[in-house]
């Protein structure tokens, strides 16, 4: 990687959102740090996106595909035909703060050797509003204001462990192109998300790092892949996704464990939401293994305990489980309270 100010290539793998795509683009122009290359690649969309894209960002290598084939697939297109030293990818549905790429350029030269940088996200609703907390009682927004602790260091171990580490949202990572390199030609899942995919090949090549604050908007607008999704079933094969390429990278990196699917937190739960007859006592031995992964995780104590009270009312409530898991707690909480 250069010193001094290395291209960064920034890839949007778009499909269908042509009323936010603009945002995205205008947010990238707007940076403070200059030097970087713009890929749009549109995913079949079967809106007016590529005209949109043609028009916000006249200089941008735009990829217009003939099939849909997936956000990965499509990233992968988007790699293809980019130069730069450090890639960043940007949803088309979110935006990034003005000094986001300054902030993350500076952080991959400070540690050459991080495969992965990551931020938070600040959520907004569809017209672009911050979500507020989940309630009006300033203690209680002092109590939840902090950023959750993102993972740093050699994570391979949480993945296998736990089948996850605290990582950012697709429209908060970068890493260095070898990185992507490596990872792309370790038979990636066509149709699994970006950020699943890379987050664990990432951990498998070496340190990840972050960079502290809400370096972009994170919109909630009810066609989310998963945040605001009740798409269960969805959830269930991301989970299964991600123990197979977890297992996959572990055999590639020489590493003798593996992922146990069915001890899997999340996967326990959402498979009862869904539907399937899963037991009270496997349901309560999932929530008892909560604790213990929250530490390792180094969750803040506030935080970590919405997350308890999420998984708490998911293994005991099939229907109010499903309201928690789709809205989150604070929305859930309001809604009970509030009358008709």
């Amino acid at each position: 990687m250069s010193m001094t100010d290395p291209l960064v290539s920034v890839v949007i793998a778009n499909h269908n959102y042509g009323d936010h795509l603009s945002d995205a683009i205008a947010s990238v122009q707007a940076q403070t740090y200059s030097h970087w290359e713009l890929i749009v690649v549109d995913d079949a969309s079967t809106d007016d996106s590529v005209d949109i894209a043609r028009t916000a960002a006249p200089n941008a290598t735009i990829i217009a595909l003939d099939d849909n084939i997936g956000s990965l697939a499509a990233f992968s297109r988007g790699f293809a035909g980019s130069q730069g030293e450090i890639i960043a990818t940007l949803d088309s549905d979110d935006w990034w703060h003005p000094e986001k790429l300054e902030r993350i350029v500076q952080a991959h030269q400070a540690d050459p050797d991080l495969t992965q940088i990551s931020h938070w996200f600040g959520p907004v609703d569809r017209d672009g509003v911050p979500v507020t907390g989940w309630s009006k009682n300033s203690r209680i927004r002092r109590w939840l204001k902090h950023d959750p602790n993102l993972s740093t260091g050699d994570v391979h171990g949480l993945l296998l462990r736990w089948g996850r580490y605290s990582w950012g949202i697709t429209s908060g990572l970068s890493w260095p192109r070898e990185v992507v390199a490596q990872a792309l030609a370790v038979d990636p899942r066509p149709r699994m998300g970006v950020d699943t995919y890379l987050t664990i090949a990432a951990a498998f090549q070496g340190r990840v790092g972050m960079v502290e604050g809400q370096l972009m908007g994170y919109r909630i607008h009810g066609r989310n892949v998963m945040g605001g999704s009740s798409d269960l079933s969805h959830r269930l094969r991301v989970r299964q996704n991600t123990a197979a390429v977890i297992d996959s990278w572990a055999e590639h990196s020489g590493e003798h464990q593996r992922y146990d699917l069915d001890s899997d937190i999340q996967y326990t739960l959402v498979r009862f939401l869904d539907g399937e007859p899963v037991s009270l006592a496997l349901r309560l031995a999932a929530l008892a293994r909560t604790v213990p992964e929250l530490i390792a995780l180094r969750a803040q104590p506030a935080r970590g305990l919405v997350e308890l009270i999420e998984r708490s009312i998911m293994a005991l409530h099939r229907g109010h489980g499903k309201k928690v898991i789709t809205i989150g707690l604070n929305r859930w909480l309001r809604s009970l309270t509030t009358r008709p």
